[in-house]
Formats: C-alpha cells, structure tokens, sequence
C-alpha cells in the first residue's frame, strides 16, 4: 500500500494540535496550513467544545483565539482540572 501524502511529501504525523477559534474562516485557515505540514488537527468554535474534546483526546498543542464571545481563556482554561490526558500546561 503507498504511503499517504501531504502537501507534495511524504506524510509526517507532527502531533496533534487543537485549533480553537470563533472565526470560521481564521480556524479553518489555519487548520488547513497545519494539517500541510503534517499535524493532525481538530478545530472547534468554542472553549466549551474546545474542553471537552481536550477531555477525551491526547493534544500536544492547544492554540486558543484569545478573544472569543462565550469564552474566558484566562479564566476558564488554567482553572479546568488537568485530566490523565491533559496533565502539562503552561502555567
């Protein structure tokens, strides 16, 4: 079976990242130039959906639009009990 491929190269899996953006257009965006270079990436319209997919899946990365209608990073993300999945996170 050949290899899949990403963006003209041989497909690298980079890690996982999740995007988390209100702008559909900014989230996708970005989503697309990630997946490119090779990372599997989820992309979510809010911190609420943002939570419980960070719950359920392994991320090695989290990228949070900071201004966001229903949603207070600096509040609601560092208070969220850190999970068996989702132990190390900047302080």
């Amino acid at each position: 079976m050949p290899e899949p491929k990403s963006a003209g190269s041989a497909f690298r899996d980079e890690g996982a990242i999740l995007v988390v953006d209100d702008d559909e257009s900014s989230r996708e965006m970005l989503a697309r130039r990630l997946r490119r270079c090779g990372y599997t990436v989820s992309a979510v319209p809010s911190g609420v959906h943002a939570l419980a997919l960070a719950r359920s899946q392994k991320f090695d990365l989290v990228l949070l639009d900071m201004i966001m209608p229903d949603w207070t990073v600096s509040r609601s993300w560092p208070n969220s009990r850190p999970t068996p999945r989702c132990e190390k996170r900047p302080s």
